[in-house]
């Protein structure tokens, strides 16, 4: 069972949404100093930005949800609720694909070029068999 519902009835707040290494200053201690780029930044649940920095890491390492949800509440002490972090996933990357598609079709050579727009699919049927939502 989806849980978009449940993802909808958490409370907001100024999310950044890309937490991507390119958007961190960062100084000689390894402290980050300076978060750049919010050109994607919302009102969403914060769980929304922790899935967006937790699906690249989690799919490519092939861990599952479940496996980084310890670390995680060990990590900020909070309880994480796998099936809202697969939730926000889906919901997060469905965002990305349609800002994307919107921007790609204002100026395509702002955007990543035609191929950026063509893998936006592949992605969200990636997203979708991680999250446990597709066949």
């Amino acid at each position: 069972m989806t849980r978009l519902p449940d993802l909808q009835l958490l409370p907001c707040q100024l999310t950044h949404g890309d937490w991507s290494l390119p958007n961190w200053l960062v100084d000689e201690t390894g402290a980050i100093t300076a978060v750049l780029d919010w050109q994607m930044a919302t009102l969403a649940p914060p769980i929304v930005d922790l899935s967006q920095v937790l699906s690249g890491v989690l799919m490519f390492s092939k861990l599952s949800i479940g496996d980084a949800a310890p670390a995680i509440e060990s990590a900020y002490g909070l309880e994480v609720q796998t099936e809202l972090l697969s939730a926000a996933m889906v919901a997060y990357w469905f965002r990305n694909y349609w800002l994307l598609r919107d921007g790609f079709e204002r100026d395509p050579l702002t955007q990543g070029g035609v191929g950026g727009v063509e893998r936006q699919p592949g992605r969200l049927r990636a997203v979708l068999a991680y999250a446990g939502w597709g066949g």
